[in-house]
């Protein structure tokens, strides 16, 4: 047997001590766990960037061991596609809209009552309270683990060519672009007006075809979709607000271990505090841009729109779609009682 050389010994022990610190610390290639977030907002909106950033936090934070791979742009498929996917197990992670969900659980349309929320504190007060546990409880019983704290996807406003909307009266007959959800047409029928269901990709053309009269949207929506080249009035009503829920497939969620389980839902909660002033602040921010793109604001009273919601069994019939116990935590977190 060949004995090795005392230097080529010395020479191997001194590169493998070097060597030692790098591969004692280099992180491992492969997570435990790769779970997968749809979302339908592009990688751009503020919405997307926040769960990219939690995303982010909770691989550093779990040493790489749980990597949430975000996919943007509804890449996995509509937002109604993704959240079919969410309940049958094959995508871990979405956001989704009060306003879809409601299709499946009415309890969650409580927040999109026509006129119930005055402002964000109104509507905190009831989302981070009773009614935000109670839809919580629900989304539970179907699977669907929902995050403590709703985010904020804003108040929406009226936008109009020339219409100036003070009153009810004025709605009557009114052809505007509106989202696709039960919420909105119900609404807007109940009011008088006629309420016309397009995707936001078709809104621009719409509006310059006069195949709507007016638009329904938040203020940062309205600024980034240019709606203010062809619409120049916006009422004011905050009529309806919605947010996004961040959902979780609840057979995934308790697959991981309880310290990962906790790392999400912290790193999700405080992200949900810093997009919420981000999308005020935006909503803020646009309303003076449009201010200097001569757009016109006109302010209402609320009250007059929904005493003529209630005259017309809008929030009787609402109340019983939704249930009495939803109904019953909605009302006493706004501190009065609808209808």
């Amino acid at each position: 047997m060949n004995a090795i050389p005392r230097r080529n010994i010395l020479i191997g022990g001194a590169a493998l001590a070097l060597g030692a610190p790098f591969l004692l610390s280099r992180p491992r290639s492969e997570a435990e766990f790769t779970y997968k977030f749809g979302c339908i907002t592009n990688a751009r909106h503020p919405v997307t960037a926040n769960i990219q950033r939690a995303a982010a936090k909770i691989r550093e934070a779990s040493g790489g061991r749980l990597n949430i791979q975000v996919f943007s742009d509804s890449q996995l498929g509509s937002e109604a596609d993704m959240l079919t996917q969410l309940r049958a197990g094959a995508l871990e992670f979405a956001s989704a809209s009060g306003t879809l969900l409601s299709s499946m659980m009415p309890a969650v349309g409580a927040s999109a009552t026509g006129f119930a929320f005055a402002n964000h504190d109104d509507v905190w007060r009831a989302m981070d309270g009773d009614l935000g546990s109670f839809v919580r409880t629900e989304a539970g019983r179907g699977g669907i683990h929902l995050f403590d704290r709703v985010w904020d996807s804003g108040f929406f406003q009226i936008m109009s060519a020339d219409h100036i909307i003070r009153t009810p009266a004025d709605l009557q007959g009114f052809r505007l672009r509106v989202p696709m959800g039960r919420s909105w047409i119900r609404l807007y029928k109940s009011l008088g007006a006629a309420p016309v269901g397009l995707p936001w990709s078709e809104t621009y053309t719409a509006l310059q075809t006069r195949v709507v009269d007016g638009v329904d949207a938040g203020l940062p929506a309205i600024r980034s979709g240019k709606i203010y080249e062809v619409q120049k009035v916006c009422t004011l009503t905050s009529h309806i607000w919605d947010g996004w829920w961040m959902a979780a497939n609840m057979a995934a969620l308790q697959r991981l271990p309880a310290s990962l389980q906790n790392l999400i839902a912290e790193e999700f909660d405080a992200a949900a505090r810093i997009q919420r002033a981000e999308s005020e602040q935006a909503a803020h921010d646009a309303r003076t841009s449009l201010t200097e793109a001569g757009i016109v604001f006109q302010e209402v009273d609320r009250s007059l729109f929904q005493q003529a919601l209630a005259r017309s069994g809008y929030y009787r019939d609402w109340k019983a779609r939704l249930g009495a116990a939803p109904w019953a935590l909605l009302e006493r977190s706004i501190g009065k009682r609808l209808g």
